[in-house]
C-alpha cells in the first residue's frame, strides 16, 4: 500500500525501488565507497558534521560519514531501502520521507547531500530548496550525460522500445545546465567527479543493474529476458580477461549555499 504522506511521484520510485532493495545494497556496498568518499570530500563532511542524506537509498553514504564521525540522518521514499540502511546504521535517525517536503526545522544540519537522487523528484527545483532550507550547505550529485558508460546501458535499454521514450530517467538533470536550473538564484559550483566502478564479475554487475529502479521499470513494460540481455551485452564490453568489470563514470557535483 502506497503511503498516502508521499508526492506520487515519491510512491512511484518506492514501488520500483522495492524488489530489488537487498540486490542493490549488496553491489553498491561492494562497488561504490569509493565514490561515496569522493562526494563526502567535495562536500565537506568531516568529524562533527551533521549531515542529512536526501534519497539516502541502503545508508551507504551515511556509513561512509560515520566513520568519518559525522552524525547522520537519512530519508527515502522506499521502505524496503530504509530497512536495508537501519541493518546497517541501527542507531542513525532514518525517515520514510519526501525530498520535496523535508520534515526538518531550518539549517538543522550542515550538509544536505542528494546522491542520484534529485533527479528521481516531481519537482527538482523544490526537493533543491527542500535542501537549501534544512541545512546550511546542499551538495547533490547527478550522472554526466557524456564521457559516462552508464549511459551506454541506458541507451541499450532504450533502443529495446520500439518509439524513444520522452524522459531521460536517471539522466533527467545531466545535460549541462539543467541541474544548475533547479538551484536557480542560489549562489553554487559545479565540478567533474570522474570515478571508476569495478565489480567482480559480470554477473555481479548484471544483478545489481537489473536491481535498479529504472532498469525494473523497463522490466515491467519490456520483459526481462530482452533488457537483462541488452545490459549483458554493454558489460561484456568492459569485462577484462579476468572476468572482472570496469565501469568509467562521471558525475556532476553541485555545492550550493543555502544563503
Amino acid at each position: 500500500m502506497p503511503d498516502a504522506s508521499l508526492s506520487e511521484s515519491a510512491q512511484k520510485q518506492a514501488r520500483l525501488w522495492t524488489d530489488g532493495a537487498a540486490e542493490w545494497a549488496a553491489m553498491a556496498e561492494q562497488v561504490e565507497p569509493p565514490f561515496w568518499d569522493l562526494v563526502l570530500d567535495a562536500a565537506g563532511v568531516y568529524d562533527g558534521t551533521k549531515l542529512l542524506d536526501a534519497g539516502c537509498g541502503s545508508g551507504g553514504a551515511m556509513t561512509r560519514a560515520v566513520l568519518r564521525g559525522a552524525t547522520v540522518t537519512g530519508v527515502d521514499a522506499t521502505p524496503a531501502l530504509l530497512e536495508e540502511a537501519r541493518r546497517r546504521l541501527p542507531q542513525a535517525d532514518l525517515r520514510l520521507a519526501d525530498m520535496e517536503a523535508l520534515p526538518f526545522a531550518d539549517r538543522e544540519f550542515d550538509v544536505a547531500v542528494a546522491i542520484n537522487s534529485l533527479q528521481f523528484t516531481g519537482d527538482p527545483a523544490r526537493a533543491a530548496a527542500e535542501m537549501c532550507r534544512v541545512a546550511k550547505l546542499a551538495c547533490t550529485v547527478v550522472w554526466a550525460w557524456d564521457d559516462c558508460d552508464q549511459r551506454l546501458i541506458f541507451e541499450a535499454i532504450v533502443s529495446l522500445f520500439p518509439k524513444r521514450p520522452s524522459g531521460r530517467g536517471p539522466f533527467a538533470l545531466s545535460l549541462p545546465g539543467e541541474l544548475e536550473a533547479a538551484f536557480s538564484g542560489r549562489k553554487f559550483t559545479v565540478r567533474d567527479l570522474p570515478i571508476g566502478f569495478e565489480f567482480d564479475s559480470l554477473e555481479i554487475a548484471l544483478r545489481g543493474q537489473m536491481a535498479a529502479g529504472p532498469t525494473r521499470r523497463s522490466v515491467e513494460i519490456l520483459g526481462q529476458q530482452p533488457v537483462e540481455s541488452a545490459v549483458r551485452a554493454v558489460l561484456e564490453k568492459f569485462q577484462d580477461a579476468h572476468g572482472r568489470v570496469r565501469l568509467h563514470q562521471r558525475f556532476r557535483c553541485l555545492i550550493a549555499d543555502s544563503e
